[in-house]
């Protein structure tokens, strides 16, 4: 009990959170070694695809049932009930969006039998929406655990699926999309949390009209904050070729992977949702700055050697990858305080505020995506993300500076204190 205590603070979600990105990179190692680069580009591909069409239709809906869950702590069962018939509803949806995404793709999953492609549809999304419901629970009440162990759980069943079955050597693009669709299940089956089921204190009718105000205030900027991340993957996928999202693939999952600093650090700071003291002290602004400068003292470590990075992670036939992976660890300094300031944003409940700044970075980064990346593959990509992040960069300093906060400085959020390394 003590262990799991510890666990859930925010020096034990950012363990947890990279003991998961250790198992990750094993499984990158892995594949980029057994597979082809076309074959590898298509799994990302497949992985960035599951999660755009999630975010499509149930963008915001997880950060609105955290708000909500943290506002009404006793009738959390109302908003589930409201989250889960929203997240079945957005499954059925998903289905046809999903078949013909596969099928219009430049990929080598445009290959798979057509019996895999309709378990594909029918089973993509729905445990990845249900998986968001159950973290927004579990982030609320600050059980931090159990969202980091239905991960590690899953990369762990990836990792055993492909060292067995490279073994009996019958790995293909149907048994690449199985063993995605597993995880999928398995991940979901361990973030599964209970609710309250105490009477209701509120009337429903309120309840499901908040849901769904702060859903649509919010949905602007749940799709455009992941399509700014995850764009770069799916435009690839479409405008250019198999080989190029190869390339592409290997260092956006190590970009990936170190953002989950920042991540983990905005994962604490949500559950903190509604303690003005927090937000308004010190404190927050700590964590910020914690974030923040070790953001760029990572990539002043990872830039001089991220040549000898592509080649342990992967191997020679992913030398163009190294020039990609020095753009992206630019653009990770840039990205980490748009995390670290969400949460800000939202305990504010200035939902309107977040969606602008996702849709300028949304936006943007599509109509460069779409100038750069027929022209230049995987190079145009990169380069793309890299100003994306500037621009949302630039436009959280300035919301910092003019945040009505007496007490605080815009340096206070950016520049390291004596006393930072010691965390309460």
């Amino acid at each position: 009990m003590n262990i799991i205590k510890k666990l859930n603070t925010s020096i034990g979600v950012i363990l947890m959170q990279y003991g998961n990105a250790f198992l990750n990179m094993i499984i990158v190692m892995m594949l980029t070694k057994m597979i082809s680069i076309e074959l590898f580009g298509s799994y990302i591909f497949l992985g960035s695809l599951n999660t755009m069409i999630s975010t499509a239709l149930f963008a915001g809906g997880h950060a609105i049932m955290l708000r909500m869950y943290s506002k009404y702590r006793t009738d959390s069962y109302q908003i589930y009930k409201i989250g889960l018939n929203h997240g079945i509803i957005a499954s059925i949806i998903a289905i046809p969006i999903m078949y013909f995404s596969v099928i219009l793709s430049n990929t080598e999953l445009k290959t798979i039998s057509v019996f895999v492609l309709l378990l594909l549809s029918f089973t993509g999304v729905f445990p990845t929406i249900i998986t968001q419901i159950h973290n927004a629970l579990s982030k609320s009440t600050g059980n931090f655990t159990q969202i980091k162990r239905a991960e590690i759980v899953g990369n762990l069943f990836v990792l055993c699926s492909v060292s067995l079955l490279y073994y009996l050597a019958i790995i293909s693009v149907e048994i690449i999309v199985c063993i995605f669709l597993l995880k999928l299940t398995v991940v979901m089956i361990f973030a599964l949390n209970k609710t309250k089921t105490k009477d209701a204190n509120i009337d429903n009718k309120l309840i499901r009209k908040e849901f769904y105000i702060g859903f649509k205030s919010l949905y602007v900027s749940g799709i455009f904050a992941y399509i700014v991340t995850t764009s770069d993957v799916l435009m690839l996928g479409y405008l250019s070729n198999s080989f190029e999202l190869g390339i592409y693939s290997v260092p956006v999952k190590i970009y990936m992977i170190l953002t989950m600093l920042p991540a983990s650090i905005n994962t604490f700071l949500n559950s903190k949702m509604g303690d003005n003291d927090f937000f308004y002290s010190d404190q927050y602004a700590k964590y910020v700055r914690l974030g923040f400068s070790g953001s760029f003292l990572i990539v002043l470590i990872l830039l001089p050697i991220s040549n000898y990075i592509i080649l342990i992670v992967a191997d020679s036939q992913y030398e163009k990858s190294i020039l990609i992976l020095q753009i992206l660890l630019i653009a990770f300094i840039f990205r980490t305080l748009s995390y670290l300031c969400a949460s800000l944003w939202l305990h504010l409940e200035k939902y309107k505020l977040i969606s602008k700044i996702s849709a300028i970075n949304g936006v943007t980064n599509i109509i460069l995506n779409l100038i750069f990346i027929p022209k230049y593959g995987a190079l145009g990509a990169a380069s793309t993300s890299l100003f994306s992040y500037t621009i949302g960069f630039i436009i959280n300093i300035v919301l910092l500076a003019k945040n009505k906060n007496e007490k605080l400085k815009l340096t206070d959020y950016l520049i390291l204190k004596r006393n930072d390394l010691t965390l309460k």
